[in-house]
C-alpha cells in the first residue's frame, strides 16, 4: 500500500491502526458514522493489505493473493446498519481512484465471512466489484491473543469491519471448556424441495402460507436480547441462509425459543413458539432436526444444531443443583476531561451508556466538566460476561426549542449525534485503562475504565438445608419441647431432645376472622400447657396479622393471652373511620413517598399494609420482622414461618405459585433453595450479590403482603366464590403440543425437557385474557435470585412440575430467576394454609395442628396439600371424610393413616360451633337462657358477621368467635394428647417424619 496519509489516519506504519491504538474515521457526506477499534496491548495491530480476487469457474469462489478467504456471494447485512472505513493508501493508484476518488472518500464494506488459522484471524474488511471475474479487496490478518484464566477473549480488534447485532452472524469467541459453543444454522425452504450443503444452516416450515415471514431466535442463557433472520416478503415458501452462534454455559438448563413470525403493518404476529432443549445435542455432532407446526397441514420447521467444545478452561461456578450462580464482572469507569465533544450554549450534549443484559440500565453523563473541586461523572454495570460482551456509547445532544403558537412553549428534544461502542472481553481484568471511542462528526469521548470479577462468595444462601439460625433455635426449644411432653403426658422422665416429636401450628387465612380466631385457638393450647410443645407456628393472611402481633412481645408465650387478646378486641371493635382521616392520608402521602425515593415499586398492596397498620395498631409501627430473632434466640417461643406465594400475573395461584417463607433470620424460597437475610429483603441482588442494600421494610408492608387476598384476577374470583373459573376463557388460551418425534432425542434423560410446540391465539383471544386473568395488582419487590440460572438438572427437583409439559415450571426462560422483580401476594390463592413450608423435609415435622377459619368447604385446605403432595411425592396421609361430615362437621379429625411412615399425622380443626353452642365448657353444660343465647350462633351463615370484608365486630361478636376457638381446643385435648404420644412413639421408632 501507498505509504501517503490522511489528516485522519497515520502512514503506513501504523496502517488503521491511531496512535491511540484506535481506527478512526471521518463522518462522510451521507451521514455514516465513522468506527473505532480499542486494541489489546499486546499484539493486536492488524497487518492491513490490498489484494485482488479473480473468480474460478462458473458461480465459484472468490480467491485472493496474499491471503485466501471465502466470500458469500451475496451481500450479508445485520438489519440495517451500514458502515464505512478508511482507506487512505489508496489515493495514489489510478485503480484506487476509480473506486474511491480521493482519500476524504469512504466505501462501503461488505462483511464477509472470517476464517480461523494457525492464531491468527483473517478478516476481509472491504471488496468492490471491477468486473464478473475481479474484484479489488482490502484485508487484514490480525493476530488473536489468548488471555488464559481470565474468562474472557477478544478475537477481533474491535471496528474491523462491520460490528454484527448480539446473536447474529458472527464467530463467537472461543467459549471455555465445559461451556460449548452452538451454532443453530438456519434455512427455510419446502422440505420436498430441500438440498443442503454441509456449510449451509437449515430451519424449514413447509407450505406456508403466503406472508412477510422471519423466525426470532431466543436464548437468554446465553444473548441479552433476541436475534431474528431477515424477513422473506409475501412468499409461500420463504428461504433464510443465515447462522447465528452462542456461547453457552455446560452447568445452565439452556432452552432455545424459536419463533415464527408473521411481520404486519402494525408490528409482528407470533404463529408458533417451539421450545427445544439444548441437553439433546451432543459436542462435535452436528443434528438436524424436524419440528412439526402443523399437524394439519404438514407444516414444519428444520434447524441444524452445531455443538462444539473449547480447549480454554472453565470459570467455576456455585450451585444448589437447582440454581447456578457465574462469576459476575463488574466495569467501573469516569468520564475523562480531554475529549473532543464540547457541549453548545443551545443545547445539552450527555453520552449515554448500555451494557445490554447488564443490571443497571441505560446511564446518562454530562459531558459538560465538573464544576470547580466537583467529582467527574462515573458509572458502573455489573453483567454475566457469557451474556453481555459489549458497552455501547452513544452521544446525543438535548436541545430546547421554542414552539411556536397560540401558547408559545419549550419544549425539549434529544438528537443521537454518534455511537461507539467497546468489546468487554478486550479489558484486561484489575488494570485500570483508558479507551478512547469514536463517536462521530470529529468527536470522541474518553472514558477511564476498570474491570473486576467477583469472587466466590454470595450475599445470598443456596441451599436446602436450615439457616444457622433456625438450626441454633431448634436446639434450645428441644429442651422446652421436651420438658413440656413429660408434663402433659405424664411421663416418668423427659425425652431424649433427639426424640422430641416436631409439632407446628397452622393457622388459616379468613381476614380478621381469622386473627381473631388464632387468638382463641393458642389460649386453648396454652390453657392446656401444649403450646410450649409446638415448635413452628406459621400462617397466612388474617392468621399472619396475629402471629405478627404477638411476636412484639419477646416473652409473649409464657404469659397468659389475656392481656393481648383484650388489646386485639380493643383494636377490631373500634372504628375504622380515623384511617381516611386527612391526618392519616398526610401520613400514608410520607410513607409512600419515602418507600418511593429508595426505588421500590409502589403498589396498592402497600397503602393496604398502611391500613392494616392502622387497623391493628393505630399508630405507626417501627417494628420489623427481624426484630422477632429477639422472641426466638432463647427458644422460648415457637419459630414464626409467615407465608406468601410469588406468582405469574396472569395465572391463577393455584395452577402457579412458588411458596416464599418470612421468618426472623431469612427470607426465601424452598423450591429453588435461595434465601437472603431478613434484614436486606427489597435489597437490590444481582447473580447472587449484593448491589443495593434498602432499609428493611417495615412490618406492616410485609403484613400487607401476606394478606393481599384483593390482589385477585376475575378468573380466581369466579373460582373462589363460584367453585369453578371462567371456562370460556379455555377456547382463547393457546395450545401447547409435544414434538418429540425422534428416537435420537429420546435419551431416557429424565432431566431433559420434551420439546414443545406452542400455539398462540389472536390478538382478540389474548385480550380477553388479559382482561380475565391478569391480577388487579401484587406486590412488586425486588427479586433477588435475578441474574442466576436454572441448573441443567433442576427438573429433578421435587418441587418442580416440569414433567407437566404444560406447567410453567417446564418453561425455564420464564421462571423467577429470569425476571425482574417478584410478584408476591396472599398465600391463600394456592393453599388457604402454609401446609407447603412445614411439609419441608429439612424440618421433619411430626405434628400438624391444623386451624381452618374457612367459612365454607372445611377440608379443602387438607384436600388440596393432599393433590399438592401426590403431585411432589411428598409424604401425607390419606384424607378420608364420610359424607356425614360434609354436611355438619365435627370440631377435630385425626389424619394419620399413610403408606409412608414420614408422613405427619395431621390434626385438623374446622371452625364449627357444634357443641359450643350447649356447653360452657367441656363437660359444663349451659343453663340459662341468656347462656344459651349466647353459644347459639352460626358461624357462616347467610348473615354472619364474620365475612371477609368486614374489619370492625361489635364485642361480643369478638368474644364468642375467640371464646368458640378456645373452647374447640379444650373440648378434644384427649384427641390432643393422643396426637402427642403417637407423634412420640414414632420419633422414639425410628420413623420420623420428613427426612
Amino acid at each position: 500500500m501507498d505509504g501517503s496519509s490522511s489528516p485522519l489516519v497515520p502512514g503506513p506504519s501504523a496502517g488503521l491502526v491511531h496512535s491511540r491504538r484506535s481506527v478512526f474515521g471521518e463522518k462522510n457526506e451521507g451521514g455514516h458514522k465513522r468506527l473505532e477499534t480499542p486494541l489489546s496491548p499486546d499484539k493486536t495491530e492488524p497487518e492491513i493489505s490490498m489484494f485482488l480476487l479473480k473468480k474460478h469457474g462458473e458461480g465459484g469462489t472468490w480467491k485472493a493473493d496474499g491471503f485466501r478467504t471465502s466470500f458469500y456471494l451475496e451481500e450479508r447485512r445485520p438489519r440495517g446498519r451500514t458502515y464505512w472505513l478508511p482507506f487512505p493508501g489508496l489515493a495514489a493508484s489510478a485503480l484506487s481512484r476509480r473506486l474511491v476518488g480521493n482519500m476524504n472518500t469512504w466505501v462501503r464494506p461488505t462483511p464477509t465471512k472470517s476464517n480461523h488459522l494457525g492464531g491468527e484471524t483473517q478478516v476481509s474488511i472491504f471488496h468492490e466489484q471491477l468486473n464478473n471475474n475481479q474484484r479489488l479487496g482490502l484485508g487484514a490478518r490480525v493476530p488473536v491473543p489468548h488471555p488464559l484464566g481470565e474468562g474472557l477473549k477478544c478475537l477481533l480488534p474491535e471496528g474491523i469491519g462491520p460490528q454484527p447485532l448480539p446473536g447474529a452472524y458472527q464467530t463467537p469467541p472461543p467459549a471455555p471448556a465445559g461451556h460449548p459453543t452452538l451454532s443453530p444454522r438456519v434455512l427455510l425452504q419446502p422440505i420436498q424441495q430441500q438440498e443442503l450443503e454441509s456449510e449451509d444452516p437449515s430451519l424449514t416450515p413447509t407450505a406456508v402460507s403466503k406472508a412477510d415471514c422471519y423466525v426470532e431466535l431466543r436464548l437468554p442463557t446465553a444473548s441479552p436480547s433476541p436475534a431474528q433472520t431477515r424477513m422473506v416478503a409475501n412468499c409461500s415458501d420463504p428461504e433464510w441462509n443465515e447462522t447465528f452462534h452462542y456461547q453457552i454455559h455446560g452447568a445452565v438448563k439452556n432452552v432455545l425459543e424459536l419463533t415464527l413470525c408473521d411481520k404486519d403493518i402494525l408490528g409482528s404476529d407470533q404463529l408458533s413458539l417451539l421450545l427445544f432443549d439444548l441437553r439433546s445435542l451432543k459436542p462435535g455432532q452436528p443434528y438436524r432436526h424436524i419440528f412439526p407446526l402443523n399437524h394439519q397441514d404438514s407444516q414444519e420447521l428444520q434447524v441444524e444444531f452445531v455443538l462444539e467444545n473449547s480447549q480454554v478452561p472453565a470459570s467455576e461456578v456455585i450451585t444448589n443443583g437447582v440454581l447456578v450462580a457465574q462469576p459476575c464482572l463488574r466495569i467501573q469507569g469516569t468520564l475523562r476531561e480531554d475529549g473532543t465533544a464540547p457541549h453548545r450554549e443551545y443545547g445539552s450534549r450527555q453520552i449515554q451508556l448500555t451494557v445490554p443484559g447488564a443490571y443497571e440500565k441505560p446511564q446518562f453523563l454530562p459531558l459538560q466538566p465538573p464544576m470547580e473541586g466537583g467529582l467527574p461523572a462515573t458509572f458502573t454495570f455489573h453483567v454475566n460476561p457469557v451474556i453481555s460482551s459489549r458497552l455501547d456509547v452513544e452521544l446525543g445532544e438535548r436541545l430546547t426549542v421554542l414552539q411556536s403558537g397560540p401558547s408559545a412553549e419549550l419544549e425539549a428534544h434529544t438528537n443521537k449525534l454518534g455511537e461507539g461502542g467497546i468489546l468487554l472481553s478486550s479489558l484486561a481484568l484489575g488494570q485500570e485503562e483508558q479507551r478512547f471511542v469514536a463517536l462521530g462528526e470529529g468527536q470522541e469521548v474518553v472514558l477511564s475504565m476498570k474491570a473486576e470479577m467477583s469472587s466466590g462468595d454470595l450475599d445470598l444462601r443456596l441451599g436446602f438445608g436450615l439457616c444457622d439460625g433456625e438450626r441454633e433455635f431448634l436446639d434450645k426449644r428441644k429442651q422446652i419441647v421436651s420438658k413440656a411432653l413429660q408434663q402433659v403426658l405424664g411421663l416418668s422422665q423427659a425425652p431424649d431432645s433427639g426424640q422430641v416429636p416436631v409439632v407446628a401450628v397452622l393457622g388459616s387465612g379468613g381476614g380478621t376472622r381469622a386473627m381473631s380466631s388464632l387468638y382463641g385457638s393458642l389460649a386453648g393450647l396454652q390453657e392446656l400447657g401444649l403450646l410450649d410443645t409446638v415448635t413452628y407456628l406459621s400462617g397466612v393472611s388474617g392468621s399472619t396479622w396475629c402471629i405478627s402481633t404477638l411476636y412484639k412481645d419477646p416473652a409473649w408465650s409464657q404469659v397468659a393471652l389475656q392481656g393481648p387478646i383484650e388489646r386485639a378486641q380493643a383494636r377490631v371493635c373500634s372504628s375504622k373511620m380515623g384511617a381516611m382521616s386527612t391526618e392519616r392520608l398526610q401520613y400514608y402521602a410520607q410513607e409512600l413517598g419515602s418507600l418511593e425515593s429508595t426505588g421500590h415499586r409502589v403498589s396498592l398492596i402497600d397503602i393496604w399494609g398502611l391500613l392494616i397498620e392502622y387497623f391493628l395498631y393505630q399508630e405507626k409501627n417501627p417494628a420489623k420482622l427481624s426484630d422477632q430473632q429477639e422472641a426466638v434466640n432463647q427458644g422460648q417461643n415457637p419459630y414464626p414461618i409467615y407465608a406468601s406465594i410469588n406468582v405469574h400475573t396472569n395465572i391463577s395461584g393455584e395452577d402457579f405459585a412458588e411458596w416464599c417463607e418470612f421468618t426472623p433470620y431469612e427470607v426465601g424460597f424452598p423450591k429453588y433453595g435461595a434465601y437472603v437475610p431478613t434484614e436486606l429483603f427489597g435489597s437490590e441482588f444481582f447473580m447472587g450479590h449484593l448491589l443495593q442494600p434498602q432499609p428493611e421494610p417495615r412490618i406492616c408492608y410485609l403484613q400487607g403482603v401476606w394478606g393481599s387476598a384483593f390482589a385477585a384476577s376475575l378468573d380466581e374470583i369466579f373460582l373462589k366464590t363460584a367453585g369453578s373459573g371462567l371456562s370460556f376463557l379455555d377456547c382463547h388460551r393457546g395450545s401447547v403440543n409435544i414434538t418429540d418425534d425422534c428416537q435420537k432425542l429420546q435419551l431416557h434423560d429424565p432431566t431433559r425437557l420434551r420439546t414443545r410446540l406452542f400455539t398462540r391465539q389472536g390478538p382478540f383471544s389474548q385480550a380477553v385474557l388479559d382482561i380475565f386473568t391478569s391480577r388487579f395488582t401484587f406486590a412488586e419487590n425486588c427479586n433477588f435470585t435475578r441474574g442466576l440460572c436454572l441448573h441443567k438438572d433442576y427438573v429433578a427437583g421435587r418441587e418442580f412440575m416440569a414433567w407437566k409439559d404444560t406447567h410453567p415450571d417446564a418453561f425455564p426462560n420464564q421462571l423467577t430467576p429470569m425476571r425482574d422483580c417478584l410478584c408476591l401476594v396472599d398465600g391463600g390463592f394456592a393453599i388457604n394454609s402454609p401446609f407447603p413450608l412445614s411439609l419441608l423435609p429439612q424440618r421433619a415435622v411430626d405434628l400438624i395442628l391444623s386451624f381452618d377459619y374457612s367459612l365454607e368447604a372445611p377440608f379443602e385446605v387438607l384436600q388440596m396439600t393432599e393433590k399438592y403432595c401426590l403431585d411432589r411425592g411428598i409424604p401425607f396421609p390419606s384424607i378420608e371424610v364420610l359424607p356425614e361430615d360434609l354436611e355438619e362437621p365435627r370440631e377435630c379429625y385425626l389424619f394419620a393413616k399413610a403408606k409412608d411412615p414420614r408422613s405427619p399425622i395431621v390434626l385438623h380443626f374446622p371452625l364449627v360451633n357444634r357443641t359450643f353452642c350447649t356447653h360452657l365448657a367441656p363437660g359444663v353444660a349451659r343453663q340459662t337462657a341468656e347462656e344459651k343465647a349466647y353459644g347459639d350462633f352460626v358461624v357462616n351463615g347467610a348473615d354472619t358477621p364474620y365475612g371477609m370484608m368486614n374489619f370492625t365486630y361489635e364485642p361480643e361478636e369478638f368474644e364468642r368467635l375467640v371464646a368458640l376457638s378456645r373452647y374447640n381446643v379444650l373440648n378434644n385435648v384427649e384427641t390432643l394428647r393422643h396426637a402427642l404420644r403417637l407423634a412420640l412413639e414414632r420419633r422414639q421408632a425410628g420413623g420420623r417424619a420428613g427426612g
